[in-house]
């Protein structure tokens, strides 16, 4: 796609553009219908914490050639202030959304949850990061018909000198086997391998091993 491409910090306008962006990349870099059938619950939950109480940690790839959003990388500096309010905040509405939206009535939802608290139980989880050396995290996600375009190279860079500016120590996050395109941008960026774990939670859709993969870096 020939387009004029500028990272911009995040603005309330664009929190549509961002939602429908994390429902059409967040499964892999594929669509979310693969696994969850409630786009709006799913991408409230996914985006509460850093477009209400860090926006400023969100920077958005534009379009400036065709007036869209194009990607965003979304980031917290202090990965205890996002467990800390998520705990006492986020989870709570969630799961007020999650009753009022009529997403426990729905089959697919209800599947999917199920799979994720067989999977808890089995300790399947992210391997744990070492906060006090790691503690910044981070989500990117590019439109498919934008990638391979160095956008997703421009917000790391923006992101991680955001960082440094705030003089954070390091940087983690959380991907998988099944993300090799987004696995070679982390390396790129010095993101060494910190811990992996095989999960079986998405053994209904392929019979491929898939591993939960935690990658860092120092700053």
């Amino acid at each position: 796609m020939n387009s004029e491409i500028c990272i911009i910090n995040y603005d309330k306008r664009y929190i549509n553009d961002v939602r429908e962006i994390f429902n059409k990349t967040a499964f892999m870099g594929e669509d979310i219908d693969n696994f969850f059938s409630n786009r709006i619950f799913m991408a409230y939950v996914a985006t509460l914490y850093y477009l209400r109480y860090e926006p400023e940690s969100t920077f958005l790839a534009y379009d400036k050639s065709h007036g869209r959003i194009a990607g965003y990388i979304m980031g917290c500096a202090n990965t205890r202030r996002y467990h800390l309010i998520m705990n006492t905040i986020g989870i709570p509405l969630s799961v007020t959304s999650f009753f009022s939206s009529g997403t426990i009535f729905q089959p697919a939802c209800m599947a999917y949850l199920a799979r994720l608290v067989i999977s808890a139980l089995l300790r399947e989880a992210y391997p744990s990061v070492p906060l006090d050396r790691y503690p910044a995290h981070l989500h990117i996600n590019v439109l498919e018909e934008y990638r391979s375009s160095g956008i997703g190279s421009r917000m790391m860079s923006r992101y991680i000198d955001y960082l440094h500016e705030r003089r954070v120590l390091g940087v983690h996050l959380h991907t998988s086997s099944w993300n090799e395109a987004a696995i070679g941008l982390y390396k790129k960026f010095g993101f060494n391998e910190i811990g992996k774990k095989e999960s079986h939670l998405y053994d209904y859709i392929t019979p491929r091993p898939f591993y939960l993969i935690t990658m860092a870096k120092e700053l």
